[in-house]
């Protein structure tokens, strides 16, 4: 079912809604506003008070409500409206994805078509609010009034004063919403407290720049109107409500006569009527489209069918749903269903984008392997209700749904010009998503046009290159394209290719590959997110887990079945794997890290990551069980417990006397059975016997339940990490048994810490989120990884030496831990000294943060020194960059604001807070792609000082272009003629899908029939084939 394509008038509805409730609620502000622009001097009790007195609460509603509410919310409508298609044609880029500047340029240039149609309401509105006399008797008569006395231009009066007003307005509302949004953030955690905050601030900062404009522009058409009652006054011309000359005069006769305050007379009331009304555009805005897309939605699949994608889910709700009550008779049959079933309704429906062709973005066609998720959802709800349920007719049923997708899915992916399934529908590019397809059952992998499939993802697989990414992780253009010989793919895409590869017994080369992706493993054994299979280098984040201590042997328990007891430790967790013979090149492990009893077993293989490891847990997992409907009513921290959508429509127990009240739905124990403690014992068995193996444990009981004499008890070690040690890891001293100690000199007044165990960051203790200050009193989370940014805080001067004293001691259940910290004395700190062993490195998104270079010296003078690095300049002329010390990506040199340019900043570090915040250059001076620029670091007394840059003429540069050039002419040639370049004895050249002309006759045939023409390292010296060109028509010397 296609989804209509969006279109600019989408976004008028909502902009329309939000314009018209923040004009009706910031009328009564805007009267008393009107009132004392028009009279300088007059403050806004007074004309408050003298507005009631002539007219009366009722006047809010008769004097000029209809014309204001038209005029504000037509003029609100048009500058939302306009701004982002304004953006998009300015700049080429959505306004979401702009600057500052741009945004408010944008903004300004927008209003000029507002103006035009709100001038004559404005006159309106002006003159009713100030009608004390009670002249006219409503707006259509004050309309017709000027019309009569003054023509149409006379509606238009003060247009010039209106233009400057609302460039200056609008431009300073969008120029700063976005940094105030940074600011608030910052302090404020609650999303709606954030809008109002930011919205009311960005539209106060608005009317600070426009107020003077507002004034001036109010006086003009005040004495315009006062001009319409005297007819010796001619009419103003064509072009007289144009001419700035009139408000300029004002502004420059007030500012003489009145001063600044009399150009900001009213500004107050003001203030109070444009802040508020940029809060509540700031609030209403997003919302009324997230509505409005939920309405739309809805309407277009007819049914709720399967979850809107992107749908925002309250917190701690797990996204599953474990029973479905379905009726029966006049009776609801409650069953209870396995994990996952129930999710779909009656019918199924997925999301459509229409979007141009052979783009891989998610948000522009339709994805394939997201369209076979869903078959795959009624593939084995059909399975569930035919095996599980016994139920033929909703067997039947989600069969006729599979069919269905399945054959829509066929038609619309299958591409038979590439022979194979496309990433999206109807496109030509062959991603790694669609290496999927056999894994999820929709196609054997015995198909040919699976065959089809992978072969083609072997011919565009350097568009799967993480190296051609750009900085929106857009794919690059074919210029940039690196063809066969880009060897950097992410870890995901390589596992599901030799996964393919497997399927279609292509055995040796997936064996090769996996064996060649293991061999990148770095300790303790984890991949990173992509991999340099030629180099070896690992690119993205490389996540850290604990070290496994030393092989213990299992026992054999009977025949064919091995069991070993293990203790709970310390953290009521454990992880392990399984080894043949005790050798570690034999490891048998689950699919997926973490994985419980229910997993496969995978093995034995070698070089196996730690990190797919099976975990036990003896922690109770509670949730509690909601039906549909309180999922959907179910508000942000409304309760602390996950819950699981367990129950269809609004059916609740028997035993709850309230169905919004969440906390009677009954709760579920997930870990039921293995709860425990700290040192008890669990059985673990692995069966062998027979085609399939298969690993249990349980808890211990009777003689399993006692472990074997001799074995030794694992010794962990903790280690204080931070700002005194530049958030490089430092092992503390055991004083006593669970009393651990570290000396530590700070380095700046204010210094963060944390303690990890086995320097692992799935073991790392801190301060509760909640709590504030990072003192030594408050309560202590932990082991886990969710520690980022939450920090303990010491307090000093700069060289005081404290020592740290941290407590964990595990008694069954009891899990007693503190920390406390005294100063001992203070030392001297040097930084120059420090500093001659540390290197600084350069970072940035030239090549997605991947690798740093270090930063040489240019010039030392006394206690300053100066180092610098260069880059290129990449395809969007702009780039952020970092410095590191050390290489260390938690002690980062970085500006306090993101897309910092060469002023207006405070630099800060080195220290772990520069997430997210990073010099931009390109911004603030034009820089084109090829471009190099030096960036220099100033280090005053061992610190660093400042950061700058500048552009450069390199004597590379005419060597890089050249060689840029050469290197597009012979990736171009080598897709010409379908051939992949030499790489090594392993990767020999060969030709893919080679042009029709190449070949011909018995041998053109064969050619095509393998698909693959081998080239060997001889056949590229230049002499070779030059006896054989009669016999051999591949020869490279004719060819």
């Amino acid at each position: 079912m296609a989804k209509r394509k969006a279109t600019p008038l989408d976004t008028l509805p909502p902009i329309c809604g939000g314009a018209v409730v923040t004009s009706v609620v910031m009328y009564p502000v805007d009267v008393v506003r009107a009132i004392c622009m028009a009279n300088p001097g007059t403050g806004a009790g007074e004309a408050l008070k003298g507005f009631l007195q002539a007219h009366g609460v009722m006047g809010f509603v008769k004097q000029g409500l209809v014309a204001e509410v038209t005029r504000a919310s037509i003029s609100r409508a048009i500058k939302f409206f306009m701004q982002p298609i304004v953006h998009k044609n300015l700049y080429g880029k959505p306004e979401t994805k702009g600057t500052p500047v741009s945004k408010g340029l944008a903004g300004a240039i927008g209003t000029f078509p507002e103006v035009l149609a709100i001038s004559p309401l404005e006159n309106i509105k002006l003159a009713a609010q100030l009608d004390k006399e009670g002249k006219f008797s409503g707006s259509a008569d004050i309309a017709k009034h000027i019309l009569k006395t003054r023509g149409f231009n006379g509606l238009m009066i003060g247009y010039a004063g209106m233009q400057v007003r609302q460039c200056l307005w609008t431009g300073g509302f969008f120029l700063t919403l976005d940094l105030y949004k940074g600011w608030v953030s910052s302090a404020v955690s609650n999303k709606l407290a954030q809008d109002v905050l930011s919205g009311f601030a960005a539209g106060a900062t608005g009317t600070a720049m426009n107020c003077w404009t507002d004034v001036c522009r109010s006086i003009v058409q005040k004495k315009a109107l006062a001009d319409t009652f005297d007819p010796s006054i001619p009419r103003p011309s064509m072009l007289a409500p144009y001419n700035p000359v009139p408000f300029f005069s004002e502004a420059a006769n007030l500012a003489t006569t009145k001063g600044i305050g009399g150009l900001y007379a009213g500004v107050g009331p003001k203030m109070v009527h444009l802040g508020g009304s940029g809060a509540i555009l700031a609030v209403l805005m997003p919302r009324f489209k997230t509505m409005l897309e939920d309405v739309i939605a809805e309407l277009e699949t007819g049914h709720l069918g399967l979850r809107r994608l992107g749908q925002r889910r309250p917190a701690g709700v797990v996204m599953c749903q474990m029973y479905k009550a379905y009726p029966v008779s006049d009776q609801v049959v409650q069953t209870r269903l396995p994990l996952g079933a129930g999710f779909f309704d009656d019918d199924l429906h997925f999301f459509v984008c229409e979007g141009p062709d052979d783009q891989l973005h998610p948000d522009s066609s339709v994805h394939t392997l997201t369209s076979v998720l869903c078959w795959a959802a009624a593939d084995r709800l059909h399975r569930v209700a035919a095996h599980y349920f016994r139920d033929p007719d909703r067997a039947e049923h989600w069969q006729r749904q599979a069919l269905e997708i399945h054959e829509e899915i066929c038609r619309q992916a299958w591409n038979p010009a590439r022979g194979a399934f496309t990433t999206v529908w109807g496109g030509t590019k062959v991603g790694p998503s669609v290496l999927r397809l056999a894994e999820l059952g929709f196609i054997s992998p015995e198909d040919a046009r699976f065959r089809g499939t992978v072969r083609a993802f072997e011919a565009d697989a350097a568009l799967c290159a993480s190296c051609l990414k750009g900085t929106d992780g857009e794919v690059l253009g074919e210029e940039s394209i690196l063809t066969a010989f880009a060897t950097c793919f992410t870890t995901n895409t390589l596992l599901w290719y030799s996964e393919a590869l497997r399927s279609i017994g292509a055995t040796i080369e997936s064996r090769r590959l996996v064996e060649a992706l293991l061999r990148t493993s770095k300790h303790p054994g984890m991949l990173a997110e992509a991999i340099d299979l030629q180099t070896g280098e690992q690119w993205g984040n490389t996540p850290c887990t604990s070290a496994l201590t030393d092989g213990v042997r299992m026992e054999e328990e009977s025949d064919g079945v091995y069991a070993y007891t293990l203790t709970m430790g310390d953290n009521n967790w454990e992880k392990f794997q399984v080894w043949l013979d005790e050798d570690p090149d034999k490891v048998l492990y689950p699919a997926n890290p973490n994985e419980g009893r229910e997993a496969a077993i995978v093995g034995p293989e070698s070089s196996v990551d730690k990190a797919l490891s099976w975990r036990i847990s003896g922690m109770c997992h509670q949730a509690r069980l909601i039906n549909e409907e309180q999922y959907k009513t179910l508000a942000e921290g409304e309760d602390s417990m996950d819950c699981i959508v367990a129950f269809g429509g609004d059916y609740v127990p028997e035993n709850v006397s309230d169905p919004r009240d969440i906390s009677q739905m009954p709760v579920a124990n997930l870990n039921a059975g293995m709860e425990g403690s700290p040192g008890d014992k669990y059985r673990i068995r692995l069966h062998v016997q027979g085609q399939y193996k298969r690993l249990e444990w349980c808890k211990a009981r009777g003689a399993d339940a006692v472990a074997p004499l001799g074995r030794r008890r694992f010794a962990h070690k903790f280690a204080i990490i931070g700002d005194h040690s530049y958030w490089t890891f430092e092992d503390m001293q055991e004083e006593e048994k669970g009393v651990f100690t570290a000396e530590v000199r700070i380095l700046k007044e204010t210094s963060n810490f944390q303690i990890y165990r086995d320097r692992d960051f799935e073991q790392g203790f801190y301060p509760a989120p909640e709590a504030t200050g990072g003192g030594k009193d408050q309560e202590i989370q932990g082991p886990d990884e969710l520690g980022q940014g939450l920090n303990w805080v010491v307090k000093g001067k700069v060289g005081d030496v404290f020592k740290i004293k941290f407590m964990r001691q595990v008694r069954r259940s009891q899990d007693k831990r503190s920390i406390s910290w005294e100063r001992l004395r203070n030392e001297t700190v040097d930084f120059q000294e420090m500093s001659k062993s540390h290197k600084y490195y350069l970072v940035g998104s030239w090549n997605q943060f991947r690798e740093c270079k270090e930063m040489f010296e240019d010039q030392v003078n006394g206690q300053k020194r100066v180092l610098k690095q260069e880059f290129t300049v990449g395809k969007t002329g702009t780039e952020k960059f970092q410095i590191l010390l050390n290489c260390n990506f938690l002690a980062t040199v970085h500006p306090d604001v993101d897309e910092a340019s060469q002023a207006g900043y405070k630099l800060c570090g080195p220290d772990d807070a520069g997430s997210g915040k990073y010099w931009a250059t390109g911004t603030s001076e034009q820089l084109f792609q090829g471009d190099h620029v030096m960036v220099y670091l100033e280090l005053s007394g061992g610190l660093p000082h400042n950061v700058w840059w500048e552009r450069f003429n390199s004597p590379d540069a005419h060597q890089e272009y050249l060689a840029a050039g050469a290197q597009r002419v012979w990736e171009r040639h080598n897709r010409l003629m379908g051939l992949i370049p030499w790489q090594s004895d392993e990767k020999p050249a060969r030709l893919v899908n080679p042009p029709e002309w190449y070949g011909g006759g018995r041998e053109r045939e064969d050619l095509v029939m393998k698909n693959v023409f081998v080239l060997t390292q001889e056949m590229l010296d230049p002499n070779y084939g030059k006896q054989e060109v009669e016999e051999e028509p591949f020869a490279l010397s004719d060819k």
